[in-house]
């Protein structure tokens, strides 16, 4: 037999391995117009809500921003209309106060007897049918103006009143001490001044100092409400 023909068959140059994937030709996508239309609307409508979604966040946290400056700005506009007011404040009780400190001596020394004799005058209008006796105290010099005055007016107005005038040095001048037996009346001219100053600065005082108390006080009372 002739083995020119003959040739051999070598296991390491064949493949008998199954074909890679990738080797494969993939089949065409098969779409129809309507599922490709559809395909779009979707994708579009998904955009358009991710889109209005997204700007509607941004809206927010702007509006939010601007809210929040607007809110400080409120809060520093009250803190500077209640600084101005209490400055306002300030500055009328400190005119006031050095105009009563300014005026009063000029009206003490012009007005300051007639306004003790017209005190006493209304004391003794006011308990003309009770008292027996009235006991009138002060010094020298305000005895010696108030006395005929006195003693003149219960005349003319036929006052039982019987009127004893004492001097006490112990009294400051202008001020009078009325005394009868069951009560008695008192007027202190010159010291009305210093007593108009006290009760016009403590009181300015105390409701500047008070104040934020009763605002803590009003807000736990608030808060405590069912």
């Amino acid at each position: 037999m002739p083995k020119k023909n003959i040739k051999k068959f070598l296991f390491d140059s064949h493949n008998f391995d199954p074909p890679d994937p990738e080797d494969l030709i993939p089949e065409e996508p098969s779409f129809s117009e309507a599922e490709l239309q559809a395909a779009q609307k979707a994708g579009f409508e998904e955009g358009l809500t991710t889109a209005l979604e997204q700007s509607k966040t941004l809206i927010e946290r702007d509006i939010s921003d601007k809210i929040g400056v607007l809110v400080a700005r409120i809060d520093e506009l009250e803190a500077a209309e209640v600084a101005r007011e209490q400055l306002f404040e300030e500055e009328v009780v400190s005119i006031a106060l050095k105009a009563i400190e300014k005026i009063f001596p000029h009206l003490s020394e012009a007005h300051a007897y007639e306004e003790v004799y017209r005190y006493v005058e209304s004391v003794l209008e006011a308990q003309k049918e009770v008292l027996g006796k009235i006991e009138v105290l002060g010094t020298k010099t305000t005895i010696e103006q108030l006395q005929p005055r006195l003693e003149a007016y219960i005349e003319q107005h036929g006052h039982k009143t019987t009127l004893v005038f004492t001097a006490k040095e112990q009294l400051e001048e202008k001020d009078v001490v009325l005394k009868w037996q069951d009560g008695g009346a008192e007027k202190y001219f010159d010291r009305t001044a210093k007593q108009i100053v006290e009760a016009v600065s403590s009181f300015y005082t105390q409701k500047n100092t008070d104040k934020p108390v009763e605002d803590e006080k009003s807000l736990e009372a608030e808060d405590d409400t069912p």
